[in-house]
């Protein structure tokens, strides 16, 4: 268990900061840690006086893990996690209708997938924030609204536990505020039904011998009651199964109710001792933000996007969020035009619905009640370790690629949008970095790199050189943003110098306007 002492609320607010952040969950402390990495203060405002207790998400892959290596979390999050094992699918008496094991990360030093307790990720985080002077997390305190001032916004708060308000000046707003986001509200944002909306009941068990668990998850394919299991740690355990007309959540925190719901799972059903953590239901949605931007005023996680969690990508697709945000608001602060911004939502948009409508797309395939969904379950699900590209969309952790913006650009075969499956050390400090994959180093091209501010790495020297060559698809120039994204993949050196100077001056024209495109490219 991680432990941290309580962190005390500032006596008053301070008046001035960098970007103002409410919500002080992992998405929230997140963003404040990554946006210190790059010199940016934040105030983080939060209402309540603790952490969440109750663990809510309990997955997360590789990619996401990178983040987290950035955060300077990673090492800690390894040591209270446990690699998940894979995807079994089931039928209502555990019977196995396919099996797909979780395949390795691409560079091998990380589990594909992790399985956590949410509150001690939280307090890692938190422990983290309190080493960083650059971030003040303000507990307590309620957000109100913002008002826009030249240069930035003006947040309002107050203390949940007095009335009077308080105000900060921000170059810049991020609402990590949840699905019921006031933030959203305040810009005028709403949210769009993807069309899917279903009740569960989700209970966190620890039990500590019994339990027939393989190491991975279970998904129940039962038209009566579709369900889904997975074991956390040692002893704790989730199950979640969907609602039939006339149930309620609450219903389940019935010892005998939940022992015959779960009985498959048990070695002794009737004498295993259970000790329930919660038992709450859930509206399992599919919605998405038609706006996750007005001026400096941005959104992440929850705020954002609500999935179902067929996929296990809700807390690391608020993750992902921060990522590509922290970096480039630390851009537009040190001059990067408007537009930078904007490819905020242009690439995270479509990345995370994606995701989301893979989620419906199982969450369908579990429960839909139809004659042609019952007969796709009993023909197909049998045969599908057999289907081609099916095992590798249930185990693989690799998610869409990005799609072409101001920052992302090239053919897909250049891994363009892609992330980069390895991680830099200083790379995400950086402005980004060229990786140069054949190991012939290309001096010109390292002055130019160095030049713009990107680290130059010349040859691989970390795992499997091997496969990072197979990974780049033969292109011997990866330009890697500081989130981890391929902007661009090439073959040549022209080509390459082409896109650094197109990268360095999206990012700051001003610096790059009276370069001639021949000095930029310096190399034939």
């Amino acid at each position: 268990m991680v432990t941290v002492d309580p962190m005390p609320s500032p006596a008053t607010l301070p008046a001035r900061a960098d970007v103002v952040i409410v919500g002080a969950g992992p998405v929230g402390l997140c963003a404040a840690i990554l946006l210190a990495g790059r010199g940016l203060r934040s105030i983080v405002l939060e209402r309540h006086d603790a952490p969440y207790p109750q663990p809510r998400a309990v997955h997360l892959d590789d990619e996401v893990l990178r983040i987290l290596d950035r955060a300077g979390v990673g090492a800690d999050f390894r040591r209270i996690s446990r690699p998940g094992k894979g995807l079994r699918l089931v039928d209502a008496r555990l019977r196995t209708l396919a099996m797909f094991r979780r395949s390795e990360s691409a560079d091998r030093s990380l589990p594909a997938a992790s399985m956590f307790h949410q509150p001690d990720l939280e307090l890692l985080l938190r422990s983290r924030v309190a080493d960083l002077p650059e971030i003040h997390l303000a507990c307590g305190y309620e957000y109100d609204g913002f008002t826009d001032i030249p240069g930035g916004v003006r947040v309002r708060a107050h203390r949940t536990k007095g009335a009077t308000a308080e105000d900060v000046d921000a170059r810049y707003l991020l609402g990590c505020d949840g699905a019921r986001s006031t933030v959203r509200d305040h810009i005028g944002a709403r949210m769009q039904d993807l069309g899917f909306d279903q009740r569960w009941v989700v209970m966190d068990v620890e039990v500590a011998t019994g339990v027939r668990s393989w190491g991975g998850i279970d998904q129940v394919f039962d038209a009566y009651r579709a369900g889904t299991y997975m074991q956390i740690d040692d002893r704790r355990h989730r199950w979640e199964f969907r609602l039939r007309d006339g149930e309620r959540g609450a219903d389940f925190a019935d010892p005998h109710v939940m022992r015959a719901v779960i009985r498959p799972w048990l070695d002794d059903p009737e004498h295993t001792e259970l000790t329930v953590i919660r038992c709450v239901e859930y509206a399992f949605r599919a919605m998405i933000s038609d706006r996750w931007r007005r001026g400096r005023v941005f959104l992440a996680g929850d705020a954002a996007h609500v999935t179902p969690p067929f996929v296990g990508q809700g807390l690391g697709s608020g993750l992902r969020d921060v990522a590509n945000l922290s970096w480039k608001l630390a851009a537009h602060a040190a001059g990067a035009p408007d537009e930078v911004l904007d490819t905020y939502a242009a690439e995270r948009a479509p990345h995370t619905r994606a995701l989301i409508l893979r989620a419906v797309m199982i969450g369908r395939a579990m429960t839909s009640t139809t004659i042609r969904a019952r007969a796709l379950r009993t023909l197909l699900l049998p045969r599908a370790e057999r289907v081609p590209g099916l095992s590798t969309l249930a185990t693989s952790s690799v998610t869409p690629a990005l799609v072409p913006s101001r920052l992302v650009w090239g053919a897909r075969a250049d891994r363009r949008g892609m992330l980069f499956p390895y991680e830099i050390p200083g790379g995400a400090t950086a402005g980004g970095c060229l990786v140069e994959t054949s190991g012939r180093p290309d001096a010109a091209l390292a002055r130019l790199a160095r030049r713009h501010g990107l680290l130059w790495v010349s040859g691989w020297r970390g795992p499997a050189p091997s496969m990072l060559r197979r990974w780049s698809g033969g292109r011997r120039f990866l330009l890697v943003r500081p989130d981890g994204t391929v902007a661009a993949g090439h073959r040549g050196r022209r080509r390459a110098a082409a896109s650094l100077a197109r990268y360095a001056a999206t990012l700051a024209p001003a610096a790059t306007a009276d370069l001639e495109p021949a000095r930029v490219t310096g190399v034939s």
